[in-house]
């Protein structure tokens, strides 16, 4: 298991690697929804290498994914909606095929996401 000085400083490199992903994914909006999404999509960029630390996701599975997916549940507030979203992600198939128990992983991986703003 990483130490909170190793998860620090990983979350570090993966927000400035995903900073240009996160830009791209918000162009076109107002100011105001830009500086919302871009924050809303680096929170979430913290998260990938927890993701891929807790469900051992491989070299094989992109950061970007995983990014991706976090959004698709990220964007439904209803916990049946964000389990849907998880189990129809990219991310959800990878684990299924890895093996996992899918129910119990994609109720951790929703756990971990946090709800859109009301």
């Amino acid at each position: 298991m990483a130490s909170d000085h190793q998860l620090s400083r990983l979350n570090r490199s993966t927000v400035r690697d995903l900073e240009p992903a996160a830009r791209s994914l918000v162009a076109g909006s107002t100011v105001a929804e830009r500086a919302a999404s871009t924050l809303d999509i680096l929170h979430l960029a913290e998260l990938v290498p927890i993701v891929r630390e807790r469900f051992r996701l491989g070299d094989g599975f992109a950061d970007d994914a995983i990014l991706s997916s976090l959004r698709v549940i990220a964007a439904h507030s209803d916990q049946r909606q964000r389990w849907l979203a998880a189990f129809n992600s990219n991310l959800g198939r990878c684990l299924a095929s890895e093996g996992h128990d899918l129910n119990t992983a994609l109720s951790a991986l929703v756990a971990l996401v946090p709800r859109p703003p009301s």
